[in-house]
């Protein structure tokens, strides 16, 4: 007899919260990208907000792995009729704003090499060295999550059963290819251990992880009116802070490890998820004050236009403003998300919506 599937409470849930973080975590990338109060702020001060710019991308990380568990995870397999339509959703909601940026940066910048082209618009250009900032410099990141989409139904098992072996087993993976692009003599693609932990989903499978984790481990105390610890949120946000600092300290310092790996990429691999994961379940399960603001409408809003800021935020765009508007960076932030507002609203959402009803209706009938 076929075990029967128990629906989770919180699948087609929203979590006002976390999309308010999104804007946060956008925001704080765009501080680090444009140097955000280098020339008032003491030293340290900056520091510390670059490096929170920085270190951002692992919370998109987490949050994006969260909402793929919570939303996929009962369904999703390889099957043509499951698959399909999830990467379909998925191309819908992310390719149409890049592949219109994409094409306008490559050919403002008259960059017609092939290759270029074919790695930015199938995005693989995150697991080369030397062309992951052609393009839109700062959409190498969305490499990584693609290879977490590819592989999410057979990620969905291997952590449900085999959690620990999955991790090295991705490790693994991802030294194996380093060694065989240094036999083969590659000098772009995954040239060293220090660029595939820090840019290739194989070195950042364990922040995919967490937040696969946080999506059970809610789900599982859904029906619980209390957290059995209060102050998740404050706890959370604090050792957010310390990892921070740690971090920060860690580039003052030349500590290297196996194979040269710098301290500072396994701090931001490893000890900023656990506290991102902390800090989320606060904002899941409590009702502060910052569950509060991050929840508020404009705080909704702009979460929604999050993604549409982030590929707009620096190289041309910021540059055209820079150069043809005002030198005044908090007058170009406003301007950027002006612009991010339009993308979200002409682009992403009606594309995405269109493309999610006709894969609805056609895989209903197929």
């Amino acid at each position: 007899m076929a075990s029967t599937v128990v629906k989770s409470p919180v699948k087609n849930a929203y979590f006002p919260a976390l999309t308010g973080i999104r804007a946060i975590a956008a925001y704080l990338v765009f501080s680090g990208h444009v140097d955000l109060g280098k020339s008032v702020l003491p030293p340290e001060l900056y520091l510390t907000i670059k490096m929170a710019g920085h270190s951002s991308l692992a919370v998109f990380y987490v949050l994006s792995s969260f909402v793929i568990t919570t939303r996929y995870q009962e369904t999703l397999s390889f099957a043509k009729n499951q698959f399909v339509p999830f990467y379909l959703k998925r191309l819908a909601r992310i390719y149409p704003a890049y592949l219109i940026l994409t094409v306008l940066v490559l050919c403002w910048q008259k960059d017609f090499n092939a290759w270029h082209w074919f790695i930015n618009l199938t995005f693989l250009k995150g697991y080369f060295n030397q062309e992951k900032f052609s393009g839109i410099s700062q959409a190498w990141s969305i490499s990584v999550e693609e290879i977490f989409y590819l592989l999410a139904p057979l990620l969905f098992i291997c952590f449900r059963k085999y959690a620990r072996q999955t991790l090295i087993s991705l490790y693994a993976a991802g030294f194996a290819l380093v060694y065989l692009a240094q036999l083969a003599g590659s000098k772009s693609f995954m040239p060293h251990p220090e660029f595939m932990l820090e840019y290739t989903f194989f070195g950042r499978c364990f922040e995919f992880y967490c937040g696969y984790w946080l999506a059970n481990y809610y789900k599982n105390n859904y029906w619980k009116k209390e957290p059995a610890f209060t102050r998740l949120t404050l706890v959370g946000l604090a050792l957010l802070f310390i990892s921070l600092i740690a971090i920060t300290f860690s580039t003052h310092q030349a500590i290297t490890i196996f194979n040269n790996i710098p301290l500072i990429v396994l701090l931001n691999n490893f000890l900023l998820p656990p506290a991102i994961v902390l800090f989320f379940y606060g904002l899941l399960t409590e009702n502060t004050f910052i569950n509060q603001i991050l929840s508020s409408w404009i705080f909704q809003i702009l979460g929604r236009h999050s993604y549409a800021f982030a590929l707009l935020h620096a190289g041309l765009f910021y540059e055209f403003l820079y150069f043809h508007l005002s030198t005044n960076k908090l007058i170009i932030f406003l301007f950027l998300n002006v612009l991010a507002a339009a993308l979200y609203n002409f682009v992403e959402a009606p594309i995405y919506r269109s493309v999610k009803q006709k894969v609805r209706f056609s895989f209903k009938y197929s």
